[in-house]
């Protein structure tokens, strides 16, 4: 008997969306999303979690509701896709998401003009030292908060917003 291959990220993908599908479990779709945001089991891939995590959200996953409305809702993100994080993040918080109501308030916030400081104290440590040039803090700030080159849809980064300062 001839050694079958080990199965690739993608037949994983395709077996647990047939088989989830099949029994009408959308919340899978929540998880494939969170497989591709993070690269567990699979390459990252932003555009791939946004499609899956929208798949479920529309079906009704908190889950994925929440997890769309974070990738969606950043500071970095246009005005559009931070009016469709608010939606979701609503969406979320009715679903019993128990961060769900603050992320709809940071971004109904945003939306506003009233940007609250990023919560996470990594990512304002990396921007404040992008920008004050502080080449040590930036580097650091880089190994702690890796999503600094992580670019939205639109090819923006936060180093690239670090680099509007002053």
């Amino acid at each position: 008997q001839e050694p079958t291959a080990k199965p690739t990220g993608a037949d994983v993908t395709q077996l647990i969306k047939a088989k989830a599908r099949a029994l009408g479990f959308y919340e899978a779709s929540g998880r494939l999303g969170f497989m591709y945001r993070y690269g567990r089991s699979v390459p990252a891939d932003r555009e791939l979690a946004i499609r899956y995590f929208r798949e479920g959200a529309e079906k009704g996953d908190a889950f994925s509701q929440f997890q769309l409305a974070g990738m969606l809702g950043t500071l970095f993100s246009s005005v559009e896709d931070r009016r469709k994080a608010l939606f979701w993040a609503e969406k979320a918080a009715q679903g019993g998401i128990e961060n769900a109501q603050a992320m709809a308030n940071e971004i109904r916030a945003s939306l506003k003009g009233t940007v609250h400081p990023p919560a996470n104290p990594y990512v304002q440590a990396f921007l404040d030292a992008a920008c004050s040039g502080d080449l040590a803090g930036i580097e650091k700030g880089l190994k702690s908060f890796p999503g600094a080159v992580c670019a939205d849809a639109k090819g923006i980064t936060p180093l690239h917003k670090a680099a509007e300062c002053g």
